[in-house]
């Protein structure tokens, strides 16, 4: 929407496209970051294959609020640790992700539909051509997705945020004439039934996650809460319960220590200090917890797939709650000192 309202500038110069160019582009920057440097990124590549230096000195202009906000307020570069990168191999399999869905099959199905639309509009169309500013624009975002890093500081999957940008430009590059209406039933019959997949995955997925949600009306308002959670090798897409012990926070304002927090960039603060064994990001754990610390600094434990620590969480607490490999652990707290039995 943003990069379409400034091509429309481009064509009026009003001063009213400008404004609304820019207004989009500040709430694409409050949107996600990486919305905002994808989106200049594309205008900034266009731009240079159109060499008018009053056009640039306008374009620059819309950038200058949300360059204002970032460097008032984002603490992003000032994170830890340094970027990871992915091997070739990983990069070349990842860009699948350019149309990842939760069936392979659609999936190809959606790959050659596109394919074959492309070819259907250039055979025997002298009407169709190629739009080179778009693709040397597409070209751009996919010497960005080889180069960005697969993380940085506690940001991770970085670089397939740039796939579906580039899928969509790659629609782009080509111009096919008056034939183009034809397509719009087609292309919007391939996003209803792809939708519809989505939504099929997502209810058939509904009574297991119910059925784990259950276990969040067990525990009293505000407990502390550790999640153990180990996982698989499958598709992340295909995973969710790493993420799903969170809703207790949400609905009965649990704690943990796995929020999310990034002093300056984020508004939540972790201000208690507590044990937080290691393993819990890679959903592997290599050794045990600290059942003792577990024992003093927490109510419950969120336990999914771990009946390797079995032994040692029944040595600190009772079952409250079981739903298939998910197990609700309320902790046996030791009597204080002294205290009247």
């Amino acid at each position: 929407l943003t990069v379409g309202l400034w091509l429309r500038f481009l064509r009026s110069k009003t001063i009213g496209a400008w404004i609304l160019t820019c207004v989009a582009l500040t709430l694409t920057y409050f949107a996600h970051i990486f919305g905002w440097l994808f989106a200049g990124l594309i205008i900034g590549v266009y731009s240079v294959t159109r060499p008018k230096f009053r056009e640039w000195f306008l374009t620059a202009g819309l950038f200058v609020p949300t360059a204002l906000f970032y460097f008032i307020s984002s603490r992003a570069a000032q994170q830890q640790s340094g970027a990871e990168f992915r091997t070739a191999a990983d990069k070349f399999q990842s860009f699948w992700n350019i149309i990842h869905g939760f069936s392979p099959s659609l999936d190809w199905v959606s790959i050659a539909a596109v394919a074959a639309l492309f070819l259907i509009g250039a055979i025997r169309n002298r009407n169709s051509h190629s739009n080179w500013r778009w693709i040397v624009a597409a070209l751009a975002m996919l010497l960005t997705y080889i180069c960005l890093p697969i993380g940085y500081g506690d940001g991770w999957n970085i670089d397939i945020r740039a796939l579906p940008v580039l899928f969509i430009l790659l629609l782009a590059t080509a111009s096919i004439g008056p034939r183009a209406r034809w397509f719009v039933p087609l292309a919007l019959l391939l996003f209803v039934v792809r939708i519809g997949n989505i939504t099929a995955h997502f209810r058939a997925a509904q009574p297991q996650l119910d059925s784990m949600a259950q276990a969040f009306a067990l525990t009293p308002m505000n407990a502390r809460v550790l999640p153990i959670v180990e996982g698989t090798d499958e598709d992340p897409i295909a995973q969710p319960y790493p993420h799903f012990w969170a809703y207790g926070v949400v609905e009965r304002g649990w704690f943990s220590p796995y929020l999310f927090t990034l002093p300056g960039l984020l508004p939540l603060q972790v201000k208690i200090d507590v044990y937080d064994p290691d393993g819990f990001w890679d959903l592997s754990y290599d050794a045990p917890p600290d059942w003792n610390q577990v024992r003093d600094d927490y109510d419950y434990v969120w336990a999914y797939d771990v009946g390797k620590f079995e032994a040692g969480l029944d040595t600190i607490g009772d079952p409250v709650y079981t739903s298939g490999k998910l197990e609700l652990y309320k902790i046996r707290k030791l009597a204080a000192p002294g205290a009247s039995q």
